[in-house]
């Protein structure tokens, strides 16, 4: 489970919870299913599937926030 908040995302699973700034974030990319890969370094990214979203405007919306926490964002159109 990830959880988003102003100056953090908190990373929840069965053995661990870890806290994560934005700043840890080395890139953001967006594929053209649109996959949300946020990257920690180049072997680790916390991957958010666009069919968790309830719609287009939470997707857009989640998009947005990430977008305003984070400078570098990658988009991939294949």
């Amino acid at each position: 489970v990830l959880e988003f908040y102003d100056d953090k995302i908190i990373d929840i699973s069965k053995s661990s919870k870890t806290e994560l700034l934005y700043s840890a974030i080395e890139r953001v990319s967006v594929l053209k299913d649109g996959t949300i890969y946020l990257h920690q370094n180049q072997a680790m990214a916390n991957i958010i599937p666009a069919i968790i979203f309830n719609s287009g405007i939470n997707y857009n919306e989640f998009l947005e926030f990430i977008k305003s926490k984070c400078s570098v964002i990658d988009y991939f159109e294949k």
